[in-house]
């Protein structure tokens, strides 16, 4: 069973977004049958053993943020300092393929800026985002 859309929120033939308070569900209309559209797609990476955390941030957000900025689909790109020499980091974009090439470009500018700073491969987890909760005044990544 279907919740109608939210007055504003628009039907407009083959799309239909519903508005739930803090959660934003889109949907397709395919063959009459609803089926949930992608909010966007993550690559998150995580790097053990990386030396001096802020650095490598630095270093990403001066050379490797413009580089994704400039990506189709773009949504945001974070850097997070796991404590215990990890590092994570954390890439949004609009589409499956556009998250697929920007990794390929990141794991390339990586490997060419700042492979001195980490010790082994980072594991990778790549996936569509299912829920995106804004806090209070923002909005979904």
């Amino acid at each position: 069973m279907a919740l109608p859309p939210r007055a504003g929120q628009g039907n407009t033939g083959d799309f239909i977004r519903y508005d739930l308070g803090a959660f934003v569900v889109c949907c397709a209309r395919l063959r009459g049958v609803l089926e949930r559209e992608a909010l966007m797609y993550a690559v998150i990476r995580k790097f053990n053993k990386m030396r001096s955390v802020d650095e490598v941030a630095r270093r990403a957000e001066a050379g490797l943020a413009p580089i994704l900025r400039q990506s189709p689909g773009f949504r945001g790109y974070y850097v997070v300092n796991g404590g215990n020499d990890v590092g994570v980091s954390i890439s949004l974009f609009d589409t499956q393929d556009a998250v697929q090439e920007a990794h390929r470009r990141a794991m390339a500018w990586i490997k060419d800026n700042i492979s001195d700073f980490y010790e082994g491969e980072p594991e990778v987890t790549m996936g569509e985002v299912v829920v995106s909760v804004p806090g209070q005044g923002a909005t979904a990544a």
